[in-house]
Formats: structure tokens, sequence, C-alpha cells
């Protein structure tokens, strides 16, 4: 989150001044949904590197970035973090309306996409990874312990389930580049053969690699 927001000022430091408040599209859909403005132990550690013993990075870190920005906790964000599974509280009229669920049903405060996906695998307790593959990929793990490991900075206790450590490490980029692949470097050859067999080029060149 930081980062877009310092770019922001740097860029467009009249929109910046104008935002009362920067959020993440997560904490922004229970907002809508609530009214309640509780943002997430997940959203908050693995996006805006709070701590959840230590909270947010101190005035004089943020001073030293931009001095504009010395103040942007506690002026265009909120101190207050909500942890995973916690209530955000209840679904508001207009949005029981929208979307057709009862007035008052109870709303969770938001998880990252995947980082929901390691309770959805019923993986619950420490000793087993969860690999989710998408435009990049994520790999999960919980622990009660707390570890300062090189090249994993994603460590958020609260992060994935109530009670746990959440590491999360990965790539950055995976199903990009299988798709610049595809775009850019098959030849038309393969095209043709995948058309004559009326299957996609994704399926054509599984088939190729599994051979």
């Amino acid at each position: 989150m930081f980062p877009k927001i310092w770019q922001i000022l740097k860029e467009s430091p009249e929109i910046y001044q104008a935002t009362d408040r920067f959020i993440e599209a997560g904490d922004w859909l229970v907002l809508q949904l609530t009214g309640q403005e509780k943002r997430s132990s997940c959203n908050a550690g693995y996006k805006a590197i709070w701590d959840k013993k230590e909270g947010y990075p101190s005035t004089d870190f943020f001073a030293a970035l931009n001095p504009k920005l010395k103040n942007i906790v506690k002026e265009k964000l909120s101190p207050d973090i909500y942890p995973i599974g916690s209530k955000a509280g209840g679904l508001i009229s207009k949005m029981a309306r929208l979307t057709g669920l009862k007035e008052g049903t109870p709303v969770a405060v938001g998880i990252i996409d995947a980082h929901s996906a390691v309770p959805a695998t019923t993986v619950t307790q420490p000793g087993k990874m969860v690999l989710i593959m998408g435009t990049s990929t994520c790999h999960m793990l919980l622990s009660k312990e707390q570890k300062l490991i090189p090249g994993i900075p994603g460590v958020v206790e609260d992060g994935i389930l109530p009670g746990y450590f959440g590491y999360e490490a990965g790539q950055a980029a995976v199903g990009d580049i299988f798709d610049w692949f595809i775009s850019n470097c098959i030849p038309a050859s393969y095209e043709r053969e995948a058309e004559k067999l009326c299957i996609n080029i994704y399926r054509f060149l599984e088939e190729k690699a599994s051979k």
C-alpha cells in the first residue's frame, strides 16, 4: 500500500491532499457491506507492513520517505486492526437488498484471496504447505513461531488464521510469464497443429510436455 501512496503523493499531490482515506480493496468492500471501517490483520500485515505487537512503522520511518507522510497512519489510514475471523459488522439494508441476503447477516473482516485458500483446503495446523498458482504463485505455511528467514518477508501474526504466524513466499510472475510465452514464443506450426486437432494451444503444449 505505502509505495502506491508515496507515488500518489509524488506524482499527484493534489489527489493525496484531497484523499480522506487510503484503504485496501478487501477492507473497502467490508466497509461498503457493513458501514464499518474495520481493517484486517491480513491486509495490514501483508500489504502495509503492520505488525501485531509494533503496529505500523514509526512516524520517523515515514518522515524519512517524505516529511508529508509522517502522520499518514493517523491522518489517512487507521491504527485499529482486527484479526482474521473476527466480525466486522452486520450487512446493512442497502447491501441486503443488493445481495438478497438478510439484513444483519454477519460479515467477517477481509482476507486476501490466496490466503483464504489455506483454511479452504483444510490446512489449519503447521506442517503442510499450500501452493496457489495464478498470475503469481503463493507458498503458504502456518507456524506457532516467528522466525526471520532470508527471502521470506511475508510473516504476519494472525495473517492467515488467528493464533498462528502465516508465512508467505512465492514468485511474483508465473501465469503472466506463461501467457507472455504463449503470445510471443510459440511457432506458427504449433498453432496450426493445435487447430487441426481442435484443441487450444495450452492443451496442445501440455500434451507435448507430458510425452
